[in-house]
């Protein structure tokens, strides 16, 4: 596992970062248009990443200003309410960016639900 996986990791299970991926989970809609999976609410997600290597900047949406030189996606996650668990369903990286940095985006997802989610 890289060290920009282990680092996409932290910020995504950090509770301290208010732009990690279980704060920002927090404060989205749940079930509307991300709708429902195997029962399951889920959410849109939206993250900025370096388009170079895949290392995720922060999750959320913000001004223009902090998006300079980054890309946007967004995971769709199933939310478990009772065991307060999350999965990234079926992400696929952008074809345009480099090899190294789908690599690293796809790693990322399969250790964080091997690891976190259920």
């Amino acid at each position: 596992m890289t060290n920009i996986v282990l680092e996409n990791l932290e910020l995504m299970i950090s509770t301290e970062e208010e732009d990690g991926l279980h704060q920002v989970v927090l404060v989205e809609s749940v079930g509307g248009n991300a709708g429902f999976w195997n029962n399951y609410p889920c959410a849109g997600v939206n993250f900025h990443y370096n388009p170079e290597n895949g290392k995720i900047a922060f999750f959320g949406d913000y001004s223009l200003q902090k998006k300079q030189g980054l890309m946007e996606d967004s995971f769709r996650i199933a939310i478990n309410l009772d065991e307060d668990k999350l999965r990234i369903l079926d992400y696929k990286p952008p074809e345009e960016i480099p090899i190294n940095a789908r690599i690293n985006l796809r790693m990322t997802v399969e250790q964080y639900n091997k690891n976190y989610g259920f």
